[in-house]
């Protein structure tokens, strides 16, 4: 007997939220993008809830969980997006906008430090089970 086993979700279990996030014009944010607080001070967005940028954010915050465009030519927030607050998240399926930024041990401690355990999750797709 042969079952399928879907190991594709991004959040395995946790709590999940509300937050305003800021989107840059012509952005398309997907499920499972890290989210951090803009730290710089003379920024448009300091303070505000953003993609996670290593430039600009000290640590991440949150995980979106929900896909985002902002189709517009303008940046916009969003007041109530959904994110991930705490729990586990598979570590593997985590995005990040900035190319320079990857999940570094550093990132998996702030993570864990915020509540957010990013684990590694073994990819199956079919299992046989003997009955």
């Amino acid at each position: 007997m042969s079952i399928t086993i879907d190991n594709s979700k991004v959040f395995l279990n946790g709590v999940y939220g509300d937050a305003s996030v800021n989107i840059k014009a012509k952005t398309s944010l997907k499920e499972g993008t890290v989210l951090g607080v803009d730290t710089t001070e003379d920024s448009d967005t300091a303070g505000k809830v953003i993609p996670f940028d290593s430039t600009k954010c000290e640590l991440p915050s949150y995980i979106l969980a929900q896909d985002i465009v902002n189709e517009s030519d303008e940046d916009i927030e969003i007041s109530s997006a959904r994110v991930f607050e705490c729990g586990e998240v598979n570590k593997n399926k985590l995005i990040f906008i900035n190319e320079a930024d990857t999940l570094t041990q550093k990132i998996v401690a702030d993570l864990k430090a915020g509540g957010i355990l990013a684990v590694e999750v073994q990819e199956l797709t079919k299992t046989d089970v003997v009955l």
